[in-house]
């Protein structure tokens, strides 16, 4: 996985912390934990993020529209309607009502909010989404275990070199990563950030990516065509299988895009379950997250498939959420994610 082996894995000066101030602007912090789970469509958080997201892909994508499928894919009010004019085939609060029901999990501190960053692969200071909770406490496991080894890798030489301890005490400081906790957004949150982050002109190198599990890259990688060597950090994979579709609440055709390929061949397994002939099982194919939403605003794109897909969240990972969630609003975390601030871990 590029993240782990380029932003934490080798960290070598994992313990060199700065508090950075810059904004994403026009973006408030998100304080409304709970909202990723309920069905109400009209909180301020989302109305910001629904006017943020299509404002960044108008400027990074053609003729943007948004997205939304999570009760409903039909505009509700004149504002969506008027928005899902002139685009692609997906509204902008279609393509955000989509994503909003996926948890990304990220790195805060525990009593602030405040996000972590780190270096990236393409040496740019980063703060990640990851796709599951199991992903995101590996990597700070990893994080926080290489700050340790650098502590007293670096302890070592400073005692060597006559420091005494309260010199190298105050030189060296604690590991950051041991105030960082879980915390959850959802994925409409995460992308509009990427998007925007992208779009500005005043960056103020403050970057956010989305990040895969380390064996789905893996699989990607393994079902890529062509052939690739390794999957580009920032891209995130997506299962599928051509004809392979299930029903919606309605009873209408939807074609579901699975975070990890074990996910899909269980679902296909159980809709073979009732049949008398056996079936071979369709080819596994992959796809990309921000190819998947670039399509869905293209307004060359006229393939009937498009408004049926939807993104299936990974398994356990809303209850891993909303345990989060409960736990961090415990300890006194308020805000899930401050925005204009962060944690730079060099």
């Amino acid at each position: 996985n590029a993240v782990s082996r380029s932003a934490f894995a080798n960290n070598k000066n994992g313990i060199i912390v700065c508090s950075s101030s810059s904004a994403v602007e026009n973006h408030p912090n998100n304080d409304d934990s709970n909202s990723l789970f309920e069905n109400e469509k009209t909180t301020q958080r989302r109305q910001i993020l629904k006017s943020l997201f299509f404002a960044t892909t108008m400027s990074t994508l053609p003729n943007p529209t948004h997205a939304t499928v999570e009760e409903s894919a039909t505009p509700t009010n004149k504002e969506e309607q008027s928005s899902s004019s002139g685009g692609g085939q997906l509204t902008p609060a279609q393509i955000s009502n989509l994503l909003s029901i996926i948890p990304t999990f990220t790195l805060v501190e525990k009593s602030t909010g405040v996000p972590y960053a780190v270096v990236g692969e393409d040496a740019k200071l980063t703060s990640y989404f990851f796709t599951s909770y199991k992903e995101a406490s590996r990597i700070l496991s990893l994080a926080s275990t290489s700050a340790d080894k650098s502590i007293k890798e670096v302890k070592a030489q400073l005692k060597m070199a006559g420091k005494s301890k309260e010199e190298i005490d105050e030189e060296i400081g604690s590991n950051p990563w041991k105030n960082a906790v879980i915390s959850v957004v959802s994925l409409d949150f995460a992308v509009s950030l990427v998007y925007a982050a992208q779009s500005s002109k005043r960056r103020n190198n403050m970057y956010f990516k989305v990040a895969p599990e380390e064996d789905v890259v893996e699989e990607a990688i393994a079902l890529s065509t062509p052939k690739i060597e390794e999957l580009e950090e920032g891209k995130v994979p997506l299962f599928y299988m051509e004809d392979f579709a299930v029903l919606g609440k309605e009873g209408e055709k939807k074609t579901p895009l699975y975070f990890n390929k074990e996910e899909l061949v269980n679902e296909w397994k159980l809709q073979q379950k009732g049949n008398k002939e056996k079936v071979d099982m369709p080819p596994i194919k992959v796809t990309e997250l921000f190819a998947v939403l670039n399509e869905m605003v293209n307004p060359n794109n006229t393939d009937p498939d498009i408004p049926t897909l939807y993104f299936v969240p990974p398994k356990n990972s809303s209850q891993k959420a909303k345990e989060c969630q409960i736990k961090n609003k415990k300890n006194g975390l308020d805000s899930p994610f401050v925005i204009g601030t962060r944690i730079v871990v060099l």
